[in-house]
């Protein structure tokens, strides 16, 4: 997967109500991690800081996915790998994980402590008809 595709399905995937006004005037298009920064997504899905660490750290990183900020592909995480742990993580400069099915993400920023880490879950779509029937009027 080039970069360019792991970053337009990222933002999809996880800020899908992104507005191109909010990818220029936050910064996303130089720092995707913006989203969260910015509160572009809600505060309510996603964690910051130690607790994006724990749930990194918790989370099934099987078949997951990483890209590095200065590198042009995004690669497989082999579970056994260092990297697979947030301590391997600091030690790049912007580290973007994804899980398998694009379930979670995990984000290393280049400003950890003042910016992230961070962690959100995609956010499940709920249609309508999805609904129980006494639910369905309230939306």
């Amino acid at each position: 997967m080039t970069r360019d595709q792991f970053e337009k399905k990222w933002l999809k995937t996880f800020s899908p109500d992104l507005t191109e006004e909010q990818y220029h005037s936050c910064y996303v298009w130089q720092f995707l991690w913006h989203v969260f920064s910015y509160k572009l997504v809600s505060e309510e899905d996603f964690l910051s800081g130690e607790e994006a660490v724990r749930a990194f750290e918790q989370a099934d990183k099987t078949e997951a996915i990483t890209l590095w900020r200065d590198d042009p592909t995004a690669e497989p995480l082999p579970i056994s790998d260092k990297l697979s742990t947030v301590k391997g993580l600091n030690k790049q400069r912007e580290t973007f994980v994804v899980g398998q099915n694009w379930e979670w993400t995990y984000v290393s920023t280049h400003e950890n402590g003042w910016c992230g880490p961070y962690f959100c879950r995609k956010k499940a779509t709920v249609y309508p008809w999805q609904l129980p029937c006494n639910q369905k009027e309230r939306t």
